[in-house]
């Protein structure tokens, strides 16, 4: 299965998208004092998905949004 989450938003600059995944980080301070976050939901949901021998991807632009995906494969239910 493909779960994908969109948005129009501020996106993420480039040179921030490595640094996103991990604990306590932030793509900039000014989103920091904007939105208030803690910078451990991306780390988590990153954690989560190697668990499950996948991978979360994303693709932004600046100004125009961002795009977060990962596909994961589930056991057939007897």
């Amino acid at each position: 299965l493909r779960f994908e989450v969109q948005d129009t938003g501020i996106g993420i600059p480039e040179e921030s998208l490595k640094q996103i995944f991990e604990e306590y980080s932030q793509a900039s301070l000014d989103t920091t004092r904007k939105f208030k976050g803690t910078g451990l939901g991306l780390a988590i949901v990153h954690l989560l998905l190697s668990l499950h021998q996948s991978q979360i991807f994303v693709e932004s632009q600046q100004d125009q949004g961002s795009r977060f995906y990962f596909d994961i494969a589930f056991p057939k239910a007897v």
